[in-house]
């Protein structure tokens, strides 16, 4: 397993760049004063399975971090978040039908702060590594290709 500044080097360097231009993004995450740490090599490999999914690769550098940005569109669909896992943009008939323990709102940890996706927006949501991640991720990228509110 690579560590982490290589496999984000990587996952850069795996860009189109001409994709790499900016883009109007239409999420904000919420930070509170705290500093995040890099994704773990494990998150950013998962990421990476799941954009090999897609009919299109979506491989963004997003806050230093990997992400999924639909390549039409400019929505962020996918992040990595340090060593949280993967947060998810998903529709609401996939939000629905999920275990709310495969897709959640709030993570509590043991000895850390909980983290709470929900004042992103209400599609969001952090997925389990037991989640259906490639069926998931179809779900948002075709969401994220609707027009954003």
């Amino acid at each position: 397993m690579r560590n982490v500044r290589s496999a984000t080097s990587a996952m850069i360097e795996e860009c189109d760049p001409q994709l790499m231009q900016p883009i109007q993004l239409r999420l904000i995450l919420p930070i509170h004063g705290q500093q995040a740490l890099p994704p773990t090599p494990d998150i950013i490999e998962a990421l990476g399975d799941m954009d090999d999914s897609l009919p299109q690769r979506c491989r963004w550098v997003f806050w230093g971090g990997p992400a999924l940005v639909h390549p039409e569109t400019g929505v962020v669909f996918a992040i990595g978040m340090g060593t949280i896992g993967i947060v998810l943009r998903l529709p609401a008939h996939v939000i629905a039908s999920a275990d709310p323990q495969l897709a959640r709102v709030v993570q509590k940890f043991n000895r850390a702060p909980t983290f709470d996706i929900g004042p992103a927006r209400p599609e969001w949501r952090l997925i389990a590594h037991e989640a259906p991640r490639a069926l998931w991720c179809r779900a948002a990228y075709d969401f994220a290709a609707e027009v954003a509110h």
